[in-house]
Protein backbone atom coordinates (compact mmCIF):
# COMPACT_ATOMS: atom_id res chain seq x y z
CA UNK A 1 0.00 0.00 0.00
CA UNK A 2 2.89 1.98 0.76
CA UNK A 3 4.47 1.92 -2.70
CA UNK A 4 1.54 2.27 -4.31
CA UNK A 5 0.66 5.71 -2.43
CA UNK A 6 4.25 7.04 -3.49
CA UNK A 7 3.59 5.94 -7.30
CA UNK A 8 0.34 7.67 -6.95
CA UNK A 9 2.25 10.72 -5.73
CA UNK A 10 4.99 10.56 -8.32
CA UNK A 11 2.21 10.60 -11.12
CA UNK A 12 0.84 13.64 -9.82
CA UNK A 13 -2.85 11.24 -8.78
CA UNK A 14 -2.46 12.14 -4.84
CA UNK A 15 -1.02 14.57 -2.78
CA UNK A 16 1.53 13.29 0.51
CA UNK A 17 0.02 12.85 3.96
CA UNK A 18 2.97 11.75 5.47
CA UNK A 19 6.21 12.49 5.11
CA UNK A 20 8.50 9.83 3.56
CA UNK A 21 9.77 7.02 6.12
CA UNK A 22 7.71 8.68 8.64
CA UNK A 23 7.43 5.76 11.45
CA UNK A 24 4.59 5.86 14.25
CA UNK A 25 6.24 6.35 17.56
CA UNK A 26 4.25 4.15 19.45
CA UNK A 27 5.38 1.86 22.54
CA UNK A 28 4.70 -1.55 22.47
CA UNK A 29 2.01 -1.26 25.31
CA UNK A 30 0.20 1.48 23.26
CA UNK A 31 0.19 -0.83 20.08
CA UNK A 32 -0.99 -3.81 21.76
CA UNK A 33 -3.81 -1.25 23.66
CA UNK A 34 -5.16 -0.30 20.29
CA UNK A 35 -4.90 -4.06 18.71
CA UNK A 36 -6.80 -4.89 21.96
CA UNK A 37 -9.63 -2.29 21.04
CA UNK A 38 -9.91 -2.71 16.91
CA UNK A 39 -9.18 -6.16 16.82
CA UNK A 40 -12.64 -7.41 16.94
CA UNK A 41 -13.79 -4.78 14.14
CA UNK A 42 -13.64 -5.15 10.44
CA UNK A 43 -13.07 -1.29 9.47
CA UNK A 44 -12.34 -2.07 5.82
CA UNK A 45 -16.65 -3.22 5.64
CA UNK A 46 -17.62 0.47 6.66
CA UNK A 47 -18.56 3.09 4.23
CA UNK A 48 -17.10 6.26 3.74
CA UNK A 49 -18.92 8.66 5.71
CA UNK A 50 -18.38 6.36 8.52
CA UNK A 51 -14.81 6.43 8.09
CA UNK A 52 -14.86 10.07 7.91
CA UNK A 53 -17.10 10.86 10.96
CA UNK A 54 -14.62 8.45 13.28
CA UNK A 55 -12.04 10.59 12.00
CA UNK A 56 -13.25 13.71 12.84
CA UNK A 57 -13.97 12.49 16.64
CA UNK A 58 -10.64 11.97 16.79
CA UNK A 59 -9.77 15.28 15.48
CA UNK A 60 -12.13 16.45 18.12
CA UNK A 61 -10.43 14.96 20.45
CA UNK A 62 -7.29 16.07 19.54
CA UNK A 63 -6.71 18.88 18.01
CA UNK A 64 -9.29 21.52 18.95
CA UNK A 65 -8.74 24.15 21.86
CA UNK A 66 -6.94 27.48 22.57
CA UNK A 67 -3.52 25.34 22.97
CA UNK A 68 -3.30 24.40 19.08
CA UNK A 69 -5.10 27.33 17.82
CA UNK A 70 -7.67 25.47 15.85
CA UNK A 71 -11.70 25.87 16.28
CA UNK A 72 -13.55 24.08 13.99
CA UNK A 73 -17.09 25.10 12.21
CA UNK A 74 -19.98 23.28 13.99
CA UNK A 75 -20.66 20.94 11.64
CA UNK A 76 -24.84 21.74 11.78
CA UNK A 77 -23.41 25.75 10.55
CA UNK A 78 -21.27 23.94 7.38
CA UNK A 79 -24.32 22.21 6.47
CA UNK A 80 -26.22 24.72 6.51
CA UNK A 81 -23.84 26.88 4.52
CA UNK A 82 -23.39 24.58 1.63
CA UNK A 83 -27.06 24.27 1.32
CA UNK A 84 -27.36 28.00 0.80
CA UNK A 85 -24.31 28.11 -1.62
CA UNK A 86 -26.88 25.44 -4.00
CA UNK A 87 -24.21 23.61 -5.91
CA UNK A 88 -24.51 21.81 -8.57
CA UNK A 89 -23.49 18.99 -10.00
CA UNK A 90 -25.39 17.45 -13.32
CA UNK A 91 -24.57 16.18 -16.99
CA UNK A 92 -24.55 19.67 -17.86
CA UNK A 93 -22.58 21.35 -14.91
CA UNK A 94 -19.93 20.64 -12.72
CA UNK A 95 -19.46 23.33 -10.05
CA UNK A 96 -15.86 24.63 -8.46
CA UNK A 97 -15.77 25.06 -4.68
CA UNK A 98 -13.20 26.62 -2.75
CA UNK A 99 -12.07 27.18 0.50
CA UNK A 100 -9.51 29.00 0.53
CA UNK A 101 -8.86 28.60 4.58
CA UNK A 102 -10.01 24.95 4.86
CA UNK A 103 -8.89 23.66 7.94
CA UNK A 104 -9.16 19.78 8.16
CA UNK A 105 -11.93 20.55 5.06
CA UNK A 106 -15.39 20.25 6.91
CA UNK A 107 -16.48 22.56 4.13
CA UNK A 108 -14.96 20.68 1.35
CA UNK A 109 -16.21 17.49 2.52
CA UNK A 110 -19.71 18.77 2.68
CA UNK A 111 -19.62 20.57 -0.43
CA UNK A 112 -17.89 16.60 -1.72
CA UNK A 113 -20.98 14.98 -0.06
CA UNK A 114 -24.30 17.49 -1.34
CA UNK A 115 -22.87 17.25 -4.80
CA UNK A 116 -22.25 13.37 -4.98
CA UNK A 117 -25.87 13.18 -3.99
CA UNK A 118 -27.13 14.93 -6.83
CA UNK A 119 -25.05 12.64 -9.14
CA UNK A 120 -26.50 9.48 -7.51
CA UNK A 121 -29.88 10.90 -7.43
CA UNK A 122 -30.11 11.70 -10.79
CA UNK A 123 -31.94 8.41 -12.71
CA UNK A 124 -31.66 9.70 -15.60
CA UNK A 125 -27.83 9.19 -16.12
CA UNK A 126 -26.00 5.65 -16.84
CA UNK A 127 -23.87 3.86 -15.21
CA UNK A 128 -20.64 5.11 -17.30
CA UNK A 129 -21.43 9.00 -17.06
CA UNK A 130 -22.05 8.54 -13.15
CA UNK A 131 -18.96 7.17 -12.53
CA UNK A 132 -17.09 10.06 -14.80
CA UNK A 133 -19.21 12.58 -12.95
CA UNK A 134 -18.33 11.60 -9.57
CA UNK A 135 -14.46 10.95 -10.15
CA UNK A 136 -15.18 14.71 -11.66
CA UNK A 137 -16.39 16.08 -8.69
CA UNK A 138 -13.70 14.00 -6.25
CA UNK A 139 -10.94 15.08 -8.04
CA UNK A 140 -11.56 18.46 -10.20
CA UNK A 141 -14.04 19.64 -8.41
CA UNK A 142 -13.15 20.56 -5.04
CA UNK A 143 -10.24 22.85 -3.72
CA UNK A 144 -8.62 23.61 -0.48
CA UNK A 145 -6.22 25.96 0.93
CA UNK A 146 -4.60 26.03 4.29
CA UNK A 147 -1.51 27.99 5.16
CA UNK A 148 -0.88 25.87 8.28
CA UNK A 149 2.65 24.57 8.83
CA UNK A 150 3.77 23.66 12.27
CA UNK A 151 0.60 21.96 12.27
CA UNK A 152 0.48 20.62 8.52
CA UNK A 153 -3.30 21.07 8.40
CA UNK A 154 -3.51 20.58 4.84
CA UNK A 155 -2.19 17.15 5.19
CA UNK A 156 -4.79 16.53 7.86
CA UNK A 157 -7.09 17.74 5.53
CA UNK A 158 -6.03 15.10 2.58
CA UNK A 159 -6.56 11.88 4.81
CA UNK A 160 -10.09 14.05 5.93
CA UNK A 161 -11.03 13.78 2.12
CA UNK A 162 -9.26 10.24 1.17
CA UNK A 163 -11.37 9.06 3.96
CA UNK A 164 -14.65 10.58 2.34
CA UNK A 165 -13.71 8.68 -1.15
CA UNK A 166 -11.87 11.84 -2.75
CA UNK A 167 -8.35 11.53 -3.46
CA UNK A 168 -7.68 14.58 -1.79
CA UNK A 169 -5.84 16.05 -4.72
CA UNK A 170 -6.94 19.52 -4.83
CA UNK A 171 -5.64 20.28 -1.21
CA UNK A 172 -2.44 22.84 -1.14
CA UNK A 173 -0.58 24.30 1.56
CA UNK A 174 0.32 27.57 1.25
CA UNK A 175 -1.38 31.08 2.11
CA UNK A 176 -4.72 31.70 0.35
CA UNK A 177 -4.94 35.48 1.35
CA UNK A 178 -2.02 35.94 -1.15
CA UNK A 179 -3.01 37.00 -4.42
CA UNK A 180 -0.58 34.63 -6.07
CA UNK A 181 0.47 31.44 -4.71
CA UNK A 182 3.54 31.03 -3.86
CA UNK A 183 5.44 28.19 -1.23
CA UNK A 184 7.39 29.22 1.69
CA UNK A 185 11.15 29.52 1.67
CA UNK A 186 10.93 26.28 4.26
CA UNK A 187 8.81 24.31 1.88
CA UNK A 188 10.31 20.89 0.94
CA UNK A 189 10.61 20.48 -2.92
CA UNK A 190 7.68 18.62 -3.02
CA UNK A 191 5.09 21.39 -1.50
CA UNK A 192 6.98 24.25 -4.09
CA UNK A 193 5.45 21.59 -7.13
CA UNK A 194 2.41 21.65 -5.60
CA UNK A 195 1.95 25.25 -4.90
CA UNK A 196 3.20 25.26 -8.43
CA UNK A 197 0.62 23.75 -9.71
CA UNK A 198 -2.05 25.79 -8.41
CA UNK A 199 -0.37 28.72 -9.17
CA UNK A 200 -0.47 27.58 -12.89
CA UNK A 201 -4.05 26.69 -12.68
CA UNK A 202 -4.94 29.87 -11.26
CA UNK A 203 -2.81 31.60 -14.39
CA UNK A 204 -4.47 29.11 -16.82
CA UNK A 205 -8.45 30.79 -15.97
CA UNK A 206 -9.58 28.02 -13.14
CA UNK A 207 -12.42 29.94 -11.07
CA UNK A 208 -14.31 28.65 -8.87
CA UNK A 209 -18.46 28.96 -8.52
CA UNK A 210 -18.44 29.84 -5.29
CA UNK A 211 -16.34 29.68 -1.95
CA UNK A 212 -17.59 28.22 1.51
CA UNK A 213 -15.34 29.37 4.33
CA UNK A 214 -14.88 30.82 8.08
CA UNK A 215 -11.82 32.44 7.54
CA UNK A 216 -9.09 32.26 10.29
CA UNK A 217 -8.76 34.86 12.99
CA UNK A 218 -6.46 34.40 15.02
CA UNK A 219 -3.25 34.89 12.43
CA UNK A 220 -0.58 37.88 12.36
CA UNK A 221 1.01 39.61 9.66
CA UNK A 222 3.84 41.77 10.13
CA UNK A 223 5.73 44.41 7.61
CA UNK A 224 9.31 42.67 8.27
CA UNK A 225 8.17 39.50 7.13
CA UNK A 226 8.03 40.22 3.08
CA UNK A 227 5.65 37.26 2.27
CA UNK A 228 3.56 38.64 4.90
CA UNK A 229 3.96 42.46 4.02
CA UNK A 230 2.62 41.52 0.18
CA UNK A 231 -0.69 40.64 1.87
CA UNK A 232 -0.88 43.55 3.78
CA UNK A 233 -0.42 45.68 1.22
CA UNK A 234 -2.62 43.95 -1.22
CA UNK A 235 -6.09 44.85 1.43
CA UNK A 236 -7.72 47.88 2.56
CA UNK A 237 -7.80 46.37 5.87
CA UNK A 238 -4.21 47.46 6.61
CA UNK A 239 -4.50 50.71 5.82
CA UNK A 240 -8.42 51.11 7.62
CA UNK A 241 -8.68 54.64 8.81
CA UNK A 242 -6.89 56.47 7.33
CA UNK A 243 -3.71 54.89 8.51
CA UNK A 244 -0.93 52.46 7.02
CA UNK A 245 -0.34 49.64 10.21
CA UNK A 246 3.17 47.68 10.05
CA UNK A 247 1.11 44.67 11.66
CA UNK A 248 -2.13 43.45 11.32
CA UNK A 249 -3.88 40.11 13.58
CA UNK A 250 -7.31 38.79 12.64
CA UNK A 251 -6.90 39.52 8.84
CA UNK A 252 -10.06 37.97 7.15
CA UNK A 253 -11.28 37.56 3.45
CA UNK A 254 -8.70 35.74 0.98
CA UNK A 255 -7.16 36.18 -2.76
CA UNK A 256 -9.02 33.41 -4.66
CA UNK A 257 -13.10 34.44 -3.37
CA UNK A 258 -11.99 37.23 -5.71
CA UNK A 259 -12.46 34.50 -8.56
CA UNK A 260 -15.55 33.17 -7.40
CA UNK A 261 -19.18 33.87 -8.37
CA UNK A 262 -20.74 32.89 -4.80
CA UNK A 263 -18.43 33.58 -1.37
CA UNK A 264 -20.29 32.42 1.73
Amino acid sequence: MVDFLEQEIAQRRRKRVFPPNEQLGLSPGTIKRVVEQLQDWYLFGIDEDLNGRMFEAFLAATMRGQDLGQYFTPRSIVKLITRLANLEASRDRIERVLDACCGTGGFLIEALTDMRRQIYDNTSLTKSERKKLLDEVANQAIFGIDAGRDLPIARIARINMYLHGDGGSRVYMTDGLRPTPEPSGADSLEVRQEVGELRTLLQDGTRFNAVLTNPPFSMDYSANVPEEKEVLVKYDLASYGGKRRSALRSLGGHGPGEMADVVI
